[in-house]
């Protein structure tokens, strides 16, 4: 247990216990937790013949119940999980060794508006184990606003080969290395995909999606979107908002052409539900790397 260390602050009482056949001798505490202050305990021996450190019990019963919301948490995200790629695969559209896709790899190029999106992604993985434990908290005890206790998200807006995927799936890859797995997308797969599907697995597939403990919406806004497709975006989306689950969405549009695209209610309580940061000015890291791919500096890499 990760508990306060008490600090005693009287004698120790001992009683044999002889008069009492079959209980062992037990020690009587008074000490002071630094949280829940003075308090008093009786330990008992153990078959070695040595006496446990007191302990808060407060402190104990709120560890227990710590450690049972996190598990919960992580079985529920696990379980979402495993749900959608039985049904998807790894990932649907996407790139299925995304484990290789990490912050360390992503390179800023030293520009500060680009370092800061960087500190952002990585505290927005890092404490989100801690920001679903405050959500189910806050459900567990009647919050109105529960939900928002980990609703918001990231959406990356800009143009092609400029980092918006890659930043996205060291997300979903420090998340998971958290012990709770998310699930990615592409848009235009995932339209596909749900629409293929016979109806009841299309409301199984709909209710993973807006269940599942984060959701990458990968090129959003990519093709040009039916009624249908406007509508399921939207039930995602909406039903992501109404259980406090966040989306990491990457997009080509601008706001205005996000509206036109997926319709103002989708846009909106996307936009609303995001942290935007706006990678259109960010250097197109895909064609640095292309550079090299020409007569000259290529001669012998076949």
């Amino acid at each position: 247990m990760n508990l306060p260390n008490p600090t005693p602050i009287s004698a120790v009482a001992e009683t044999s216990g002889a008069s009492f056949a079959g209980v062992p001798p037990c020690r009587e505490y008074d000490f002071n937790c630094p949280v829940h202050g003075i308090q008093h305990d009786r330990m008992y021996m153990r078959p070695d013949g040595t006496f446990p450190a007191p302990y808060c019990r407060i402190c104990a019963r709120i560890e227990e119940e710590r450690r049972n919301r996190i598990g919960q948490i992580k079985a529920d995200a696990l379980s979402d999980a495993i749900a959608l790629r039985n049904l998807f695969g790894p990932t649907l559209g996407g790139d299925e060794s995304f484990e290789t896709f990490t912050f360390d790899r992503f390179k800023t190029s030293g520009v500060p508006y680009i370092e800061k999106a960087l500190a952002l992604c990585e505290r927005f993985a890092n404490r989100f184990l801690a920001r679903a434990e405050e959500r189910e908290i806050a459900r567990a005890n009647g919050s109105p606003d529960w939900q928002k206790k980990n609703a918001i998200g990231i959406c990356f807006s800009g143009s092609c080969g400029v980092g918006k995927t890659f930043l996205a799936l060291s997300i979903l890859n420090r998340i998971e290395k958290l012990g709770v797995p998310g699930y990615f997308v592409s848009c235009p797969s995932l339209m596909q995909a749900v629409l293929d599907l016979p109806f009841g697995e299309k409301t199984r597939a709909i209710q993973l999606l807006t269940r599942t403990a984060v959701l990458v919406l990968d090129d959003v806004g990519a093709q040009s979107w039916k009624p249908l497709e406007q509508q399921l975006l939207f039930q995602v989306v909406d039903g992501r908002i109404a259980r406090g689950r966040p989306i990491i969405a990457t997009t080509n549009l601008s706001r205005r052409q996000m509206e036109d695209s997926l319709t103002p209610r989708t846009a909106q309580r996307l936009v609303a539900a995001t942290v935007s940061i706006d990678a259109s000015m960010w250097p197109n890291l895909r064609m640095q790397q292309a550079a090299s791919l020409d007569l000259d500096h290529f001669v012998e890499g076949f």
